[in-house]
């Protein structure tokens, strides 16, 4: 390598720092806040490390229950917990600082693959306006996942690096590894299984099925046939969707998904929080029957709303990059409402939806009278979504009446009416 290759090189490298000082800074201020000053903080990447430290004594892990007061069941796959066991051999601080590193390069990653798909100019005021506006939006939703050490930004990542390596660079057995990874992990990103198809990526999704087969086998390979199966046994037992636990979603006072959400609305006194007793939340008292039908047609209800994004017969592609994004923001947007056991780290997922908001009103000029009421709506939905971090003493309340969903519900809102097409010119970024 000459001086001249080592020169450009090192040009490029400070020019792409100086492009993305915004986000440098923000990546600097979260590893300096998890790296050393919680660098003691295990959260709940504990969990993982003990289950994956349980499976070497041969444990069931699916029978056991996690945390420090012991009150926690297990819930990742029997595939996630084989893949962390290498973790085990590192010291538990060091294991899990390597995971907040993880996090973080998974987070630039997340952010370079959100531009690539919208593809804004190189410099400017309104670039660095646009990822300050989405990062400060995201506040508590990436603080909660570092904050207890969570796998949502690894699993977003996983999601939209498959995308793109399905749909961009055409390496659809490395995309559709990644995203099967993330489906048999923690299932949520099954929802875009159907978008390949239906967007005609079929060798994309033919490559899924095939490494969610292998993914599945792991298990079994591992340990044997019997004792596989007995995991995955158990862990289905966990997720099962017909079971009053995940109909209902109200074993936990912190969940805020639709299930939730909707059972707080009509079943009286379901799930109450000491703290929160005597406030009332419900609108209505319904039969636990009636609920769950109430509950089966709003997700049938949110599934089929992909229609309205997709605007096409099958097996067309996109009429771009942008509404390509937009389809794909709205099928991770809908995970954290459509399945149960969602706390406020897995509404993580609306960042890409925030994003698309944000590029929207901040890089194409008002054409409409109505573009100030959406910068008032997205101003609200951020600071829905940042509550607890602003105003942390209240957080029993927000989980009492379920907060997120309606932060989640008008960006839902607003991804629904501002398509690439209906904004306006772009404007200049100097």
């Amino acid at each position: 390598m000459n001086l001249l290759t080592i020169q450009g090189i090192t040009r490029s490298w400070k020019m792409h720092v100086f492009n993305n000082r915004i986000l440098w800074l923000i990546i600097s201020l979260l590893a300096i806040v998890f790296l050393f000053l919680e660098v003691n903080r295990l959260g709940d990447f504990d969990i993982y490390y003990q289950a994956a430290a349980d499976l070497y004594n041969e444990i069931l892990i699916y029978d056991k229950l996690y945390g420090i007061n012991g009150e926690f069941k297990y819930f990742g796959s029997p595939t996630l917990t084989i893949l962390m066991m290498p973790w085990t051999i590192l010291p538990k601080v060091l294991a899990a600082s390597i995971w907040k590193i993880l996090g973080l390069i998974s987070l630039v990653r997340i952010w370079h693959l959100i531009e690539r798909f919208l593809a804004p100019l190189n410099s400017g005021r309104n670039r660095d306006k646009w990822i300050l506006i989405t990062f400060l939006g995201m506040s508590f939703l990436l603080y909660t996942n570092f904050h207890q050490l969570q796998f949502t930004i690894i699993l977003l990542y996983l999601c939209l690096e498959g995308m793109h390596q399905i749909i961009h660079e055409k390496r659809n057995w490395l995309g559709a590894f990644l995203i099967g990874l993330g489906v048999i992990a923690k299932i949520g990103p099954i929802v875009l299984l159907p978008y390949l198809i239906y967007r005609g990526h079929f060798k994309g999704f033919l490559w899924t099925i095939f490494s969610m087969c292998l993914l599945v086998a792991l298990p079994s390979i591992v340990f044997g046939v019997g004792q596989g199966s007995e995991m995955w046994i158990g862990w289905g037992s966990q997720l099962n969707p017909l079971s009053d636990l995940n109909v209902f979603d109200m074993n936990n006072e912190k969940n805020q998904g639709l299930s939730a959400w909707l059972s707080t609305l009509f079943i009286e006194g379901i799930g109450h929080s000491k703290a929160n007793r005597e406030v009332s939340r419900h609108i209505a008292d319904l039969s636990p029957d009636s609920v769950k039908i109430i509950i089966l047609m709003a997700r049938i209800s949110l599934a089929t709303m992909v229609l309205y994004f997709l605007r096409s017969l099958p097996f067309k592609k996109a009429q771009n990059d942008q509404y390509r994004f937009r389809e794909i923001s709205f099928l991770l947007l809908a995970i954290p409402l459509l399945f149960p056991q969602q706390r406020s780290y897995n509404f993580l997922f609306v960042m890409p939806a925030a994003a698309y908001l944000a590029y929207q009103l901040v890089f194409y000029k008002p054409i409409k009278k109505s573009f100030r009421i959406k910068w008032i709506l997205f101003f609200i939905a951020m600071l829905i979504l940042n509550l607890e971090l602003l105003l942390g003493e209240f957080r029993p309340y927000y989980w009492h009446f379920k907060t997120l969903i309606y932060a989640t519900f008008i960006l839902l809102f607003l991804l629904v009416i501002m398509s690439p097409s209906t904004e306006g010119r772009a404007q200049s970024l100097d």
